[in-house]
């Protein structure tokens, strides 16, 4: 699966996961899941994130929320959420997500940190990832390339007959 689908499918899961999130603390709980995640080696996000300001800020994420909006796939006024037809998708995937294992490890962050407002989130990653040493948009986390990924999803997939390992 390449990044770009496998990214929207983990994002429609953690808006789903989610009791109520806002597009500024969904990317600042992507940032944190996807840094976490590649301290573990775990398959996640793969995103490429600049400091804007204070926090993290992806454009290709922005973008991916943008498509997932005008497909009718998420409701993006206010806080976001999944429309039925993005929860029926998300449903259609059930399994392979389960078995990327990104649920559990996702959960554990939604659970910890989706009660912290806004500012207590970014102040918190702020500190956390020292984020005051980064200029205004100097990269601070770029897309880790496929044969560069956790092999974990590559294998199942793999053993399923499901990634042509000619694309990317």
């Amino acid at each position: 699966m390449n990044r770009e689908v496998q990214n929207k499918w983990f994002v429609m899961k953690l808006i789903a996961m989610s009791k109520q999130i806002s597009k500024e603390k969904l990317r600042n709980m992507v940032f944190m899941i996807q840094k976490e995640g590649r301290n573990q080696d775990k398959t996640t996000f793969n995103y490429s994130f600049v400091k804007w300001n204070v926090e993290a800020y992806s454009k290709e994420l922005e973008q991916d929320l943008r498509q997932l909006d005008l497909e009718g796939i998420i409701n993006h006024s206010g806080e976001i959420s999944l429309t039925s037809k993005g929860s029926r998708l998300l449903a259609s995937k059930k399994k392979m997500i389960e078995e990327s294992g990104i649920h559990y490890f996702m959960g554990f962050y939604v659970y910890t940190y989706e009660d912290l407002s806004l500012y207590e989130l970014v102040n918190y990653l702020y500190k956390k990832y020292e984020m005051g040493r980064f200029q205004n948009n100097q990269e601070i986390m770029e897309v880790v390339h496929h044969n560069e990924l956790s092999n974990e999803l590559d294998a199942l997939l793999n053993g399923r007959g499901l990634l042509n390992k000619n694309k990317k």
